[in-house]
């Protein structure tokens, strides 16, 4: 009784597998493909997407191999798809961290790149640029606020292209910092893909466990039919 039991477990989550793997597929393959709306090219995560679509073809094919391998009982099968489960989770694992330190490290390189930058803005065709365009790109003005050109650059003046944005019936309207506004879409791409990930991660290793308790009892089983 209890052997069918862990049985009935173990094919719940083959099956449970390849639901998460569908799920994977469906929401990065998007993410790839429209990596720039989704800040995933801004944190160079391409790569990482790439490997989550990885994961999931290979999770799918796991989540498969253990259905079958518990439906017909097949041990060297059943640890097989068990072995591929806890290298995928181990992967998701990873993944998750390394999306979440990664945010820290590429806020704190932009926010040392921007400080650079806007002290320059009066020196250099390219720097001007690259601010103009992100004022109108994400409706911002500074790094932090539109003071932020009186205190921190040798400009001492907030740019045509800055107030624009926050000029409104000759009431300044002010506008968020572009620092957080241009890392919106970026941060919400690394925080949903870390937390995707490590709850991905804990889903496998608990079937994990499941499936390693079943191989154990089948090998027993058949130990006895000895």
């Amino acid at each position: 009784m209890v052997v069918h039991k862990i049985k009935g477990f173990s094919i719940a989550f083959s099956v449970l597998y390849v639901m998460l793997a569908v799920a994977d597929l469906a929401v990065t393959i998007s993410w790839y493909v429209d990596g720039v709306d989704t800040g995933a090219s801004k944190m160079d995560y391409q790569g990482v997407l790439a490997l989550l679509i990885s994961l999931g073809v290979i999770l799918g094919a796991a989540g498969m191999m253990g259905c079958i391998a518990s439906l017909k009982e097949a041990l060297w099968a059943a640890i097989l798809s068990t072995l591929v489960v806890f290298l995928t989770a181990c992967c998701f694992g990873v993944i998750a961290g390394y999306l979440g330190t990664q945010l820290i490290a590429r806020e704190a390189v932009l926010r040392t790149e921007m400080t650079r930058e806007l002290a320059l803005y009066a020196e250099t065709n390219d720097t001007r640029l690259f601010w103009d365009d992100m004022h109108r790109t994400y409706n911002c003005c500074g790094i932090d606020k539109p003071e932020d050109w009186l205190q921190m650059s040798r400009f001492q003046h907030i740019p045509t292209s800055c107030l624009d944005q926050i000029q409104n019936h000759g009431h300044i309207s002010y506008q968020p910092g572009c620092y957080f506004e241009s890392l919106r879409k970026a941060r919400k791409a690394a925080v949903s893909g870390a937390a995707t990930s490590a709850v991905m991660a804990l889903i496998l290793m608990v079937g994990f466990v499941f499936n390693v308790i079943f191989c154990l009892m089948l090998k027993r089983t058949r130990n006895k039919h000895l």
